[in-house]
């Protein structure tokens, strides 16, 4: 009856919403792969000093937010790259 109406009407104003545009990181916390290294550290130092892996992750930093975006997705496949940019985008 009028809570599944409600639960619609809640569903529907959550789709009305602004995508959320970046993805929030808590100071608190560390972020490090596999192999130690401190992975917000890795990303603020390759924006900085190379054009083309500044411009290949924020491709990246796009396809992904556009896949989280996408609720009919299960999962993203990326073309096919270099082996330095499957490491980019893993990290």
């Amino acid at each position: 009856g009028r809570k599944d109406v409600s639960e619609k009407e809640d569903k529907d104003k959550s789709k009305e919403k602004i995508p959320r545009k970046m993805l929030s990181r808590d100071s608190s916390e560390e972020y490090t792969d596999p192999t130690g290294i401190d992975l917000h550290e890795f990303l603020v130092n390759t924006l900085k000093k190379n054009p083309r892996d500044r411009m290949m992750l924020l491709k990246l930093e796009q396809e992904i937010l556009k896949f989280i975006s996408d609720n009919n997705n299960q999962f993203k496949k990326f073309p096919q790259m270099t082996s330095y940019h499957q490491m980019l985008l893993h990290r």
